[in-house]
């Protein structure tokens, strides 16, 4: 848990501010997971600090998001799609992604040329003569699909730059 918290204020994913009067603030709570090797043995401890969402009331702070989050219906037809069509799809794990790094994702990502979904913001597209890229964000993880192999491989080069 330490290692977390550091790494968390490391990297400024968050600001204290004074609570308004009138807000109520949702707590938090430490979950714990151990991964697994397929045979069973113990690959690694992992530790997330995750909101209480519970106790948020709906109408006041319920439908407040503070980062991209993909509809879960689209993450479902994203797969069917790439499924389909027997694309590639990626996955990235961005670890301790900055918040800064999620405020300037969307302007990045239209500086190399991909549109964001009207239905959903977390979902980007990007066309190239026959081909098109997709890639959606959930919270710290991206996923991509494309039918050109080397066309995700360009893209998670970019990301990284």
């Amino acid at each position: 848990m330490d290692e977390k918290l550091y790494a968390l204020h490391k990297i400024d994913t968050w600001d204290l501010i004074p609570l308004p009067p009138s807000k109520s603030d949702v707590g938090c709570r430490w979950v714990y997971k151990i991964k697994t090797n397929s045979d069973g043995s113990i690959e690694r401890y992992k530790v997330r600090l995750v909101a209480k969402g519970y106790s948020q009331q709906y109408g006041m702070d319920y439908e407040e998001t503070f980062t991209h989050i993909a509809k879960i219906i689209t993450i479902y037809t994203f797969i069917v799609v790439a499924s389909v069509h027997q694309w590639h799809i990626s996955q990235l794990d961005l670890k301790q992604a900055p918040r800064a790094w999620f405020e300037k994702f969307s302007v990045v990502i239209s500086s190399i040329g991909f549109v964001s979904s009207s239905n959903d913001p977390a979902l980007f597209v990007k066309c190239i003569d026959t081909s098109r890229i997709i890639m959606s964000l959930y919270v710290n993880d991206i996923i991509i699909t494309d039918d050109d192999i080397d066309g995700i491989s360009v893209l998670k080069t970019e990301l990284a730059r």
